[in-house]
């Protein structure tokens, strides 16, 4: 069985979550008895530039790996209009390689027009797609988010297009249009978490069409959990990105409110880059920075490797994002360091966080709600042990994918 997942970048110039998970599923399977696995990363031009005469990059740490990079993608559309170059060379390489599965982990750079690519190059191939966010359905980043920040309440062109004056409820309708025409040539999707996929099926993909399975976690990506045995340096973590969606500024502004309401000493360290963020947003955590900086610390960014043991030195690991998110790494992680939660109270989050046992939820955007939570767990008027380390495991996950991928060429005609 030849396998070729599709990302959207390569972890070595961009670790995100779906980079990350795309990348190790795609290694763990070419260990895999009568598995040959192939990984392709899209990039930007920003991150590496094509040789000439080709889209192909050499990524010298992973010289088993494809990076294709160039292209002329339209992010509104999720269009890659290169037909003569990025798609042609993308075509070539399908036909080279002749996979029996093409794994989709996002259209990004890639474009819709990859899938029309694959059934042309290889037509006996099938074609999975895990739905890692909500690109598809919002043309807001994916983030289902309008332009005052709250959760989106429709799906429809004419709901966004009175959110985005910008974009006609015409070009918002065939948008959706072409992206739901382009999906007709996936054989299964793959939803990492229960609640992504209902918003799909209500988007009108069957139910049946859609199967859950938990991101695995890459354990050999990281260096092991420390034993137990220094108390932790500060009350409180948050790790990941500092942009809006990931709600940084609610977990900032409730620490403010919470030290204007207790006598305790609270302590709070924040680790992660704004260099992604609009300038008023990092003037915002600027000023945060200031206001309190005698009670918290921040560190930038931090190599993923670090991630465990860096969460064993807080009590409790804050994820306050604003958007519904989907099966978040920070999750996983916070439950390998055996740390407990408080995080939004929507999406893949609150569905993958048991109150009272992987920690707790607030309302999602209600920064006085979690000072009162930060609080309260501070002083033990509520209390939590360490949490259990209920991740998904990388080989649970891979067994479920080798299903799917047997279960779908089994119907190859």
């Amino acid at each position: 069985m030849k396998i070729l997942h599709l990302a959207h970048n390569h972890p070595a110039f961009h670790a995100g979550g779906t980079e990350i998970f795309a990348k190790e599923l795609s290694g763990e399977l070419d260990q895999v008895e009568g598995v040959k696995s192939h990984f392709l990363a899209a990039a930007l031009k920003q991150h590496r530039t094509p040789h000439p005469g080709t889209s192909f990059v050499a990524e010298p740490d992973h010289a088993a790996d494809f990076v294709i990079s160039g292209g002329h993608f339209i992010p509104f559309s999720l269009s890659q209009s290169d037909t003569y170059g990025f798609l042609s060379e993308f075509g070539r390489l399908l036909t080279d390689l002749k996979p029996d599965v093409v794994h989709f982990h996002h259209v990004l750079l890639f474009g819709i027009e990859a899938f029309a690519v694959v059934k042309n190059s290889v037509p006996g191939a099938k074609v999975i797609m895990t739905l890692h966010d909500y690109y598809l359905i919002c043309a807001n980043e994916g983030l289902m988010l309008t332009s005052q920040g709250k959760i989106a309440e429709s799906t429809s062109p004419t709901y966004w297009q009175r959110e985005f004056p910008k974009e006609s409820v015409v070009n918002l309708a065939l948008r959706e249009q072409s992206i739901r025409t382009a999906l007709k040539a996936v054989d299964e999707f793959v939803s990492p978490s229960a609640f992504l996929k209902s918003v799909f099926v209500d988007w009108g993909i069957s139910a049946e069409k859609i199967r859950v399975i938990h991101n695995g976690y890459p354990l050999s990506t990281v260096a092991p959990a420390l034993p137990e045995t220094v108390e932790p340096s500060y009350d409180f973590g948050f790790f990941g990105h500092l942009n809006e969606p990931k709600g940084v500024q609610v977990f900032l502004k409730a620490m403010e409110l919470a030290l204007a309401q207790t006598d305790q000493h609270l302590t709070a360290v924040v680790y992660g880059s704004d260099r992604f963020a609009p300038e008023d947003h990092k003037d915002t955590i600027a000023n945060y920075r200031t206001n309190l900086t005698e009670n918290v610390s921040f560190f930038g960014d931090y190599q993923r490797q670090d991630v465990i043991r860096l969460m064993q030195g807080v009590r409790w690991v804050i994820i306050p994002s604003i958007w519904w998110e989907n099966d978040p790494l920070t999750v996983q992680e916070a439950k390998i360091a055996r740390r407990p939660i408080l995080c939004s109270d929507i999406g893949g989050m609150a569905e993958r966080v048991l109150p009272g046992q992987d920690g707790f939820h607030f309302p999602c955007g209600n920064a006085g709600a979690l000072a009162k939570l930060m609080i309260e767990v501070a002083s033990g008027v509520r209390d939590l042990n360490k949490t259990s380390d209920n991740s998904t495991s990388m080989p649970d996950c891979l067994n479920a994918y080798m299903e799917v991928y047997r279960d779908v060429l089994n119907d190859r005609p």
